[in-house]
């Protein structure tokens, strides 16, 4: 919860791609378009630096989006696996 943990200064909106789980799966290429259209429409539309990814499944969207976006992608199965070593 994004007011629970106090972060609610640092967020634009909560955005969703309507791509459906399953699908980063079974058609990669298409989602990721999907997905990265998105990231562009909240650079564009809410003048964002950073996304924060919502789904484990998404793990290769930083990559493919490389070069297609100026935003900082954050893929947050990554940062809070490294955030939990750090704590270690």
């Amino acid at each position: 919860n994004v007011e629970a943990y106090g972060l609610t200064g640092q967020l634009a909106r909560v955005r969703a791609s309507g791509v459906p789980v399953l699908a980063l799966e079974t058609d990669p290429d298409a989602a990721a378009t999907r997905v990265i259209d998105e990231i562009a429409a909240a650079a564009r539309e809410d003048a964002v630096q950073s996304v924060v990814l919502g789904c484990g499944g998404m793990v290769d969207i930083p990559r493919r989006a490389a070069g297609r976006t100026p935003v900082r992608i954050i893929d947050g199965v990554a940062a809070a696996a490294r955030f939990a070593a750090m704590l270690a």
